[in-house]
């Protein structure tokens, strides 16, 4: 069997090749653009968390706080800090 024979059934795999290898890379970048903002929004959840988490250990140990008083007092907290904009939205 001659070589330009074989020439244009390789050239057919290698633009398959390529093509599947393009299609695979744009997959992954759409996968990345759609995980943006939903981890952006875990970390704005995971940062109000840990603020109240703070704010209350300071507020007790500044003040001795009992157990039955810290639940109202991280609903006043909770309602001070705005949520996130639209988070309810975007998970609906």
């Amino acid at each position: 069997m001659e070589i330009g024979g074989l020439f244009p059934v390789l050239t057919l795999v290698l633009s398959w090749a390529l093509n599947e290898v393009g299609s695979l890379v744009r997959l992954r970048r759409e996968d990345r653009r759609a995980a943006g903002p939903v981890l952006t929004d875990l970390l704005e959840i995971r940062h109000s968390l840990v603020g109240l988490g703070a704010t209350m250990r300071r507020l007790d140990k500044e003040f001795q706080i009992p157990a039955q008083a810290r639940l109202h007092l991280q609903q006043h907290i909770r309602a001070l800090v705005p949520d996130p904009p639209k988070l309810v939205e975007n998970y609906e």
